[in-house]
């Protein structure tokens, strides 16, 4: 992830190092970090209304802290952000296993309808459009 989570993992040998600041920045990361990585094409103002309706925050309040405008976090804000992030990174796992089940699906009914096709029996499967592409429901 990034260098504030080995920063926070660390046992209580520097406690010197858990300053507000240093954990407004560590929640600032966290929450650019979820609204950098949606999607492209939606707007700021819709990213920062997703993000207050996940943690509980105002549409401002997630602005300030996406710009790192805050120098403490209260505990509760802390820890609604904590929790966003881990929702997260979970839905961004199915997400990424979704997708590499789809491709596993194309490349097999790839190899399965492909196979032989130099062979005269065989239809040559080199000009198969993509569009015609339908995943299979299992």
């Amino acid at each position: 992830m990034m260098r504030f989570t080995e920063f926070f993992s660390a046992t209580a040998e520097n406690r010197a190092r858990f300053t507000p600041e240093a954990v407004a920045d560590y929640c600032a990361e966290l929450v650019r970090e979820i609204v950098e990585s949606d999607q492209e094409h939606v707007p700021l103002k819709t990213k920062f209304h997703r993000l207050a309706r996940i943690t509980g925050l105002t549409d401002g309040q997630a602005k300030r802290l996406f710009y790192g405008e805050w120098s403490t976090v209260p505990a509760h804000v802390f820890l609604a952000v904590q929790s966003a992030y881990r929702h997260h990174l979970e839905r961004a796992r199915r997400r990424a296993e979704h997708k590499a089940a789809l491709y596993r699906d194309l490349s097999e009914r790839w190899d399965n309808e492909c196979a032989g096709s130099y062979s005269s029996t065989q239809p040559n499967c080199s000009g198969l459009p993509a569009s015609s592409y339908t995943p299979r429901s299992r």
